[in-house]
């Protein structure tokens, strides 16, 4: 991108070269904005972005960058700002400065982390810090576990997750929060900490949803509240995965195929040209309950050509080692290797 412009101009004719861009012309350039670019900010203006960027002016515009700059964001971060969110061109400088000394002093998060904060929801600069930043950290802090003494772990909640921001600590974040303490899923004060330290979207996720892939995990795998609890805790990620689309194809993956009803479009269903685990509900119910994250593979990247590769070396799944799929590509095949050439336990050695 090119370098931040000076006061001092070189000559008078440059000055007087510059001077005739118009402002977009002369942000186009400082940021190397590239014509994609240029629509994507207008078509995000209402059709009018080129408009409102003229007659915003330059030097508005150039306050607002060097803003950014000084704070420690990079050229290309801004850049990735003005494009996805250019309506904040338009923003008093007084707020984004308010919003700058909310996250880099009072939550003190590292430039880095801020600048990957704002590349990742630029919305965060259009907030009310009164009406919502303020209320949802103090939310975050006080109700939920990030107090002050825990806060330098709980800083990535926010940068790795600033969409927390978007919601409304009373219509959606605290009934989230109440559904999780409730008797239905019965996690005390501190487990709720960490499910959210660990997966913060279970506060805006929908709670019928949550409800839903509870109900399922519970039946499917005859879990009692206690093991259901537990797995929500050490692996709260697991939640976030669509009952439809993951859990139910890998249930019909790891289970033995022989028809199982599970009830309208969950049942199990054998095909001769997949390939299965052939476990028992039992069996899957303790790999799940020892490893959750073992619910949360890639199915066909990585779950099904590793039980493949199990099958041509006639090595059986169900006596393979618990944590074999959270095994590198290189240990994996290092395993698969050393079982090959010396011993193997398979099916005709039960």
């Amino acid at each position: 991108a090119a370098a931040f412009p000076t006061r001092r101009m070189k000559s008078n004719k440059s000055q007087e070269a510059q001077s005739c861009q118009s402002t977009e012309v002369w942000l186009e350039r400082f940021l190397n904005l590239e014509r994609p670019d240029i629509d994507c900010i207008d078509s995000r203006w209402g059709g009018n972005g080129r408009s409102h960027i003229n007659r915003i002016g330059r030097q508005r515009i150039h306050n607002l960058m060097r803003l950014f700059v000084d704070v420690g964001v990079d050229s290309q971060s801004i850049k990735k700002i003005v494009v996805s969110r250019p309506q904040i061109l338009s923003y008093r400088e007084s707020n984004l400065s308010a919003t700058h000394a909310f996250f880099l002093d009072e939550l003190r998060l590292a430039p880095h982390e801020y600048a990957h904060l704002l590349r990742s929801y630029p919305s965060v600069l259009t907030h009310s810090l009164e009406r919502r930043l303020r209320p949802v950290t103090a939310f975050l802090q006080e109700e939920i576990g990030g107090g002050t003494d825990n806060w330098s772990a709980w800083r990535k909640v926010l940068y790795r997750y600033p969409r927390v921001y978007s919601y409304s600590v009373e219509n959606k974040l605290r009934p989230n929060s109440d559904f999780f303490l409730s008797d239905e899923v019965g996690l005390s004060r501190p487990e709720l900490s960490q499910v959210v330290g660990r997966f913060p979207p279970n506060l805006w996720l929908d709670t019928a949803d949550l409800r839903e892939k509870l109900v399922f995990l519970s039946s499917r795998l005859d879990l009692t509240e206690d093991e259901l609890r537990g797995m929500i805790v050490s692996f709260p990620q697991v939640l976030g995965l669509s009952v439809e689309n993951n859990l139910v194809p890998k249930m019909n993956f790891f289970l033995d195929p022989a028809p199982r009803g599970l009830g309208g479009d969950t049942s199990i269903s054998s095909s001769d040209d997949c390939v299965h685990c052939r476990l028992k509900k039992n069996q899957l119910k303790e790999l799940v309950l020892y490893q959750p994250a073992l619910l949360a593979y890639s199915l066909d990247k990585r779950l099904k050509p590793r039980v493949r590769q199990l099958e041509n070396a006639n090595i059986s799944f169900c006596y393979a080692p618990k944590n074999l799929m959270s095994f590198t590509d290189n240990k994996f095949a290092a395993w698969i290797e050393n079982q090959t050439s010396t011993w193997s336990i398979s099916e005709s050695d039960r």
